[in-house]
């Protein structure tokens, strides 16, 4: 498990051979990975993939300074999270185009890709866009990845010092909201068809 000790020898020999990790396949990393940053011992097990130096053999677009402020803001995450979050706060500070180049090598699904792009994406914009209208707020409540956003940056700014003042002023005011945040759907052609209305 990722919370156990490794034995010195054993250490020393995925240090010196860590390189050789690239023969293993896209697939199996990427579900180790996985095992890895979900797993309550998460912390533990990101700084001995660091400090053996696997981290940077299993992702080389990736600075060493960047994955460590992902495993500081993995840290801050809720002890319960997705794969998609955690992915999201280890890349946190991360470009579009290192995104893409990681999500080529462990041969992610696209679902993930654009899960993750959307939160690093958007973590910041959020933040920049508050205070914000009824109106935008509403759009961005119903983002089906909002609340994962939420977490996010409040695991950012927790692992770098930022102040969560603007995250809990944005909380105060999603919780003074009435009425449903998505507007009620226009009827569209099938509905019409269903009603009797000729095409």
């Amino acid at each position: 498990g990722v919370g156990c000790e490794i034995e010195a020898d054993t250490w020393r020999a995925i240090c010196q051979h860590g390189d050789k990790i690239k023969d293993i396949s896209a697939e199996r990393i990427a579900t180790e990975l996985e095992r890895m940053i979900v797993d309550r011992h998460r912390d533990s097990g990101l700084g001995m993939l660091l400090d053996s130096g696997l981290g940077q053999v299993i992702l080389p677009m990736v600075e060493a300074e960047q994955l460590k402020l992902g495993r500081s803001v993995v840290g801050e995450l809720p002890k319960r999270c997705s794969f998609g979050l955690a992915l999201g706060a280890l890349l946190a500070g991360c470009d579009s185009k290192q995104l893409s180049e990681v999500f080529g090598r462990l041969k992610s699904s696209s679902s993930l890709s654009k899960h993750v792009k959307w939160l690093v994406g958007n973590r910041e914009l959020l933040l920049e866009s508050i205070p914000m209208s009824i109106g935008r707020l509403k759009k961005w409540l119903a983002a089906p990845l909002f609340e994962s956003l939420m977490q996010l940056n409040h695991a950012f700014l927790r692992a770098t010092g930022g102040s969560v003042a603007k995250l809990d002023q944005l909380r105060e005011q999603i919780n003074q909201l009435d009425g449903p945040v998505s507007p009620e759907r226009f009827l569209d052609g099938h509905d019409l068809i269903r009603l009797g209305v000729r095409p």
